[in-house]
């Protein structure tokens, strides 16, 4: 059996960083974000060029790993309503309204944390947060 690859050190970005790598897990990390999270990255190749600025990028499990979740996340959104996929834009960052609570539960990886009222808004977390923010912002 498989071990199950942890996206803990994702979550020790902030929202817009992840945004940015699930929209683009292969490509350059932003600024000053290979040092959040050293020991998941790898210097970029520079085409031989040692004159150019070091860049880094995701080592590859953790990009095949994020983009492993957007296209998961992509099948799951697009197959939404686009009143719900509106709603949850319109919400980012902020609490979910509660006629998004099933599409949300589809997002989530374990669903909606537990103790949350599900007849009431809660936040949007986790990947689903970014993956959403990844959207809003046209991360790709």
């Amino acid at each position: 059996m498989g071990k199950r690859r942890s996206l803990s050190w994702f979550y020790k970005l902030d929202r817009a960083d992840q945004a940015v790598l699930l929209g683009r897990p292969h490509g350059y990390l932003p600024d000053g974000v290979a040092a959040e999270i050293r020991g998941h990255t790898v210097p970029a190749d520079r085409g031989g060029n040692r004159a150019a600025p070091r860049r880094w990028q995701l080592r590859s499990a953790e990009a095949n790993l994020l983009e492993d979740e957007r296209l998961r996340l992509d099948t799951m959104w697009q197959a939404m309503p686009s009143s719900t996929r509106a709603a949850l834009l319109g919400s980012r960052g902020g609490q979910v309204p509660p006629q998004c609570r099933e599409a949300i539960l589809d997002l989530m990886p374990g669903g909606v944390p537990p103790g949350a009222d599900l007849d009431a808004s809660f936040e949007l977390s986790g990947i689903a947060a970014a993956y959403v923010e990844m959207v809003a912002v046209g991360a790709r």
